[in-house]
């Protein structure tokens, strides 16, 4: 099959030297033969590192959507501490005297 196509890459080259110009000598490009040595095992093994690399990649995607998806994103109520103790109390329940129970 991919003979095939060089072969026809070769046609539309002759083509188109035919037309920029009548007087070309394209003898030599319509006797070369396309010949395209494929070496088979490693063909297989770049075919076999392309599924892994894909299959790693949607597994990275969708390992990201489950674990790291909107924690509180949609939380309102969650103000960050701004002190340089690194409280973890909420305002809320600074107001009340309690901590919160984690």
């Amino acid at each position: 099959m991919m003979n095939q196509g060089l072969e026809k890459m070769k046609d539309v080259f002759v083509k188109l030297s035919r037309e920029l110009d009548d007087s070309a000598d394209v003898s030599a490009l319509q006797e070369a033969h396309a010949n395209l040595p494929v070496e088979w095992p490693l063909a297989v093994l770049d075919i076999m590192r392309a599924a892994d690399v894909t299959s790693y990649n949607r597994y990275q995607e969708w390992y990201d959507v489950c674990t790291k998806g909107p924690k509180r994103s949609r939380d309102t109520d969650y103000n960050p501490s701004e002190d340089a103790g690194g409280s973890s109390e909420s305002p809320d329940s600074k107001a009340r005297g309690k901590r919160p129970k984690i």
